[in-house]
């Protein structure tokens, strides 16, 4: 989020106050808040204030209004080894990222790789995201609600075998 306040007689810092109470101030006219992150459709106030050289003091209330992309997986491929997924956003946006994770068990979550090492950047335009490349292994384990390993599949062998 990048906010620039002008005054005629000059801006000497400012500040952004999210909704949550955490405040940033930055010296000179522009703000700058990187690695906010937003998912659904959501409606921010965001109080942002200035200084000018006069040491006058400026507020004013902001609605950022936001709508993330829902994500619809499109295809999983699978080779011996590895899978590859393609996905699709119902809306395109400005910019972004995304990041595709797997699950496994209750607890484990594995981030598939990408550009990036962890996520795929979006731009204007876009809805199809191609990544989460993964790699299979030597196996599958089959896994209750719990997490606990139920049995395990073999794709070498077609052997199935069941854990107690």
């Amino acid at each position: 989020m990048k906010v620039k306040w002008s005054d005629p007689s000059g801006v000497e810092k400012n500040r952004i106050r999210r909704p949550d109470g955490v405040s940033r101030s930055y010296s000179g006219d522009t703000a700058s808040w990187t690695g906010l992150f937003f998912t659904g459709l959501n409606s921010y106030q965001i109080q942002i204030g200035a200084n000018d050289t006069q040491d006058n003091k400026g507020e004013s209330m902001v609605t950022l209004k936001l709508s993330s992309p829902e994500i619809k997986i499109v295809t999983v491929t699978t080779g011996a080894k590895n899978g590859f997924i393609v996905a699709r956003l119902s809306h395109d946006i400005d910019e972004g990222r995304v990041q595709f994770s797997r699950k496994g068990g209750s607890s484990m979550r594995s981030v598939l790789s990408g550009t990036n090492g962890v996520s795929y950047p979006v731009t204007t335009l876009q809805t199809i995201i191609t990544g989460g490349l993964y790699t299979i292994g030597d196996g599958v384990t089959f896994s209750d609600d719990d997490g606990s390993a139920i049995g395990r599949f073999d794709p070498h062998t077609g052997e199935m075998s069941a854990q107690s």
